[in-house]
C-alpha cells in the first residue's frame, strides 16, 4: 500500500470525522508550520516614533561627546593576553574618535592606537607589530586592532535615530536594531530591552563576527579573542590636543 492509499482520521470540534490520505496530512501539516514560522519572525522594518523616546537610554557608557577614561583591560587572544590599566580619549559622532593607551605593571606603554570612522593604527611597542588602515586600503585587516578601533568606536557613540536603518520587537517587548556603523565598513546590530538600555551589539567585519555584552562591564567576545572592559572612572573633557585621534606606525612595525 502506498502512502497516497493510507489515511489518517481526523475529528473536528463538531464531532465530524474525515478520512484524509496521508499525503494530504503531511501537505497540511508542512503547511501549517510554514504559517506559524511566518506569523513568528517579525521582520525589520523602519524605526517605529516610540524608540525616539528610548534611544537616550541606549546612550553607551563611554558616549562623549568628549570624555577622558580610566580603563581595567582584560584581553584573551593571539595578540596579547592579561589584565592592563589604561586611559582612553573618545569622541561622538559627528567627530568620532578613540585614543586608548594600556599599560602593564611594570615599564612603559604596551599598546596604542588611535582610530577615526576613515582611518585607525594601532602597535604593540615591545613587540613592532602594529597595523594601519585608510581610505587607501582595500579592505580592513582581520586584527585584533581592528575589532577594537570598530567596536570602541560604537561603544563612544550614542546610539540616536539617525542611525537606526531598521528595527523590530522582540518577544520580550524589546528591540532589535540594525545601525548606521561609525566606522563604515562593518555591520552592527543592537539589542535594547523594553525599558530601553542597551545589553548588547553585533558585529562582523572582513567575515569575522563578535558580540558585545553590555553590563557592569563591557564583554567583546568572538573572532578568536575576549576583551573585557571595566570603567573605573570617567571625566569630560574640554578639548584634547590636536591630532589626539590620529597615529603613524613607526618605522619598521610590521603586521
Amino acid at each position: 500500500m502506498n502512502d497516497d492509499s493510507r489515511a489518517r482520521v481526523l475529528e473536528s470540534n463538531s464531532g465530524v470525522r474525515a478520512r484524509v490520505p496521508l499525503s494530504q496530512a503531511r501537505s497540511a501539516h508542512a503547511t501549517l508550520a510554514l504559517a506559524l514560522l511566518l506569523t513568528s519572525c517579525r521582520a525589520f522594518g523602519p524605526a517605529p516614533p516610540e524608540l525616539v523616546e528610548l534611544l537616550p537610554v541606549a546612550s553607551p557608557l563611554l558616549a562623549g561627546p568628549l570624555n577622558q577614561h580610566s580603563l581595567h583591560v582584560a584581553i584573551e587572544s593571539e595578540a596579547l593576553s592579561g589584565e592592563f590599566e589604561a586611559v582612553a580619549a573618545t569622541s561622538a559622532q559627528p567627530n568620532a574618535g578613540v585614543r586608548l593607551q594600556m599599560f602593564g605593571d611594570l615599564g612603559g606603554k604596551l599598546f596604542d592606537m588611535a582610530a577615526l570612522p576613515t582611518r585607525f593604527t594601532g602597535y604593540f611597542p615591545h613587540a613592532e607589530i602594529g597595523i594601519e588602515f585608510g581610505p587607501e586600503s582595500s579592505k580592513h585587516p582581520r586584527h585584533l586592532i581592528s575589532f577594537m578601533a570598530a567596536s570602541l568606536l560604537e561603544a563612544s557613540t550614542p546610539i540616536t535615530i539617525e542611525r537606526v536603518l531598521a528595527a523590530r520587537a522582540d518577544d520580550s517587548g524589546g528591540w532589535e536594531l540594525e545601525l548606521d556603523p561609525v566606522m563604515q565598513g562593518i555591520r552592527v546590530s543592537a539589542k535594547l530591552t523594553r525599558e530601553g538600555a542597551l545589553v548588547e551589539r553585533g558585529y562582523e567585519l572582513s567575515g569575522v563576527r563578535w558580540t558585545e555584552r553590555i553590563g557592569s562591564e563591557r564583554v567583546f567576545r568572538g573572532g578568536g579573542f575576549e576583551l573585557t572592559l571595566t570603567n573605573e572612572e570617567t571625566a569630560s573633557l574640554d578639548s584634547i590636543p590636536e591630532g589626539a585621534f590620529e597615529l603613524s606606525l613607526p618605522e619598521g612595525f610590521h603586521p
